[in-house]
C-alpha cells in the first residue's frame, strides 16, 4: 500500500532524494530496493509531470488539467510554459526561480545551471 505522497515522491520521482524542504526525511523515507513496492518505480522519470502536478495549486499556475494520451507531452510542456511565464523572472542581475524548482532542483539535474537549462 502506498500513500499519495509515496506515489508522487517515490514512484513518479523514481525514489530520488527528498525535496529540499524541512521535515521531508521524516515523512518520506526511501523505499529499499528489496521492498516489493519498489518494482513500481518509474524508470525514465519525467520531472515535468511532478512539476505540473504541484504547480496546479500554485499562484500563477493553471489548474491541473486532464491530458490526452495523444498530446500529453505538448500539453504538459504548455502547462509548464504558462507556469514559468507567471513565476520566473529576471530583475537586473537577479534571477527569481519558482519555489517548486528550488525544492526539487535535484529532479532537474542537481544544480542551478541545470535548472536554468531546463527553464
Amino acid at each position: 500500500c502506498l500513500s499519495m505522497l509515496q506515489i508522487e515522491h517515490k514512484v513518479l520521482r523514481a525514489n530520488l532524494t527528498k525535496p529540499d524542504v524541512l521535515g521531508a526525511s521524516l515523512v518520506l523515507p526511501a523505499l529499499a530496493s528489496c521492498d516489493v513496492r519498489a518494482e513500481h518505480l518509474v524508470q525514465n522519470r519525467e520531472p515535468t509531470l511532478c512539476l505540473v502536478m504541484n504547480a496546479g495549486g500554485a499562484l500563477g499556475a493553471p489548474p491541473v488539467s486532464v491530458y490526452s494520451p495523444e498530446n500529453v507531452h505538448v500539453e504538459l510542456r504548455n502547462t509548464v510554459t504558462f507556469y514559468l511565464n507567471n513565476t520566473f523572472y529576471i530583475r537586473g542581475r537577479t534571477i527569481f526561480i519558482p519555489q517548486y524548482l528550488r525544492w526539487y532542483y535535484r529532479d532537474f539535474g542537481g544544480n542551478l545551471r541545470d535548472v536554468l537549462y531546463y527553464i
